[in-house]
């Protein structure tokens, strides 16, 4: 009986300390997002980069895992580098100010600060408050016509994405401690 209660703790403890372990680890961040009114003049003044663009690669800044990293395309663009394809770093947390975790193909109006790296970087705090007519009047009034690429640059085909090898592979790591253990108590029966 002893024996079997020590066990049964120790089983208890390991499983209470992986989860404590994955709740502190994976837990999202407690910063809430609180923007100042932005003025639409002072926001067209301040971004680097205002632009519709489309994403196509979608990941995480290393050692950042709230920080989303995405190569976008540029459809339309008002004022920055007239680049085709532009470096998009957001937070995937909303409380953060992030924007989200974007999708491939996603396809909106940005307002990025240059990051130092070549890159942009962006913020709900970066949005205009005004309705997008508003908006689309105000930029047509200060830049004039939008640039337009000869071609906007599409996602990379991707065959491993949607499938269920990171699942399986997964599943496999999780399964193969319960099938030791298991067969552990067995042979010590």
């Amino acid at each position: 009986m002893g024996r079997r209660w020590i066990a049964w703790m120790a089983g208890m403890l390991l499983a209470l300390t992986t989860v404590g372990f994955v709740q502190i680890t994976y837990a999202p961040s407690a910063a809430a997002c609180s923007c100042a009114e932005p003025d639409l003049d002072k926001l067209m003044d301040g971004a680097d980069l205002i632009a519709e663009i489309r994403v196509l690669t979608a990941g995480t800044v290393a050692g950042e895992r709230s920080l989303g990293e995405y190569t976008v395309a540029t459809v339309r663009e008002w004022k920055g580098g007239r680049q085709s394809v532009n470096t998009l770093r957001t937070y995937h947390e909303i409380p953060a100010c992030g924007l989200g975790k974007l999708r491939v193909e996603d396809e909106f109006r940005v307002w990025g600060y240059s990051d130092g790296d070549g890159g942009y970087s962006t913020t709900w705090c970066s949005l205009p408050r005004e309705t997008p007519a508003e908006v689309d009047a105000a930029l047509e009034a200060r830049f004039g016509a939008p640039w337009e690429p000869d071609e906007v640059a599409t996602a990379p085909a991707d065959p491993i994405s949607g499938s269920g090898v990171p699942v399986l592979i997964g599943a496999g790591l999780l399964g193969v401690p319960g099938i030791v253990a298991l067969l552990v108590v067995e042979v010590a029966r």
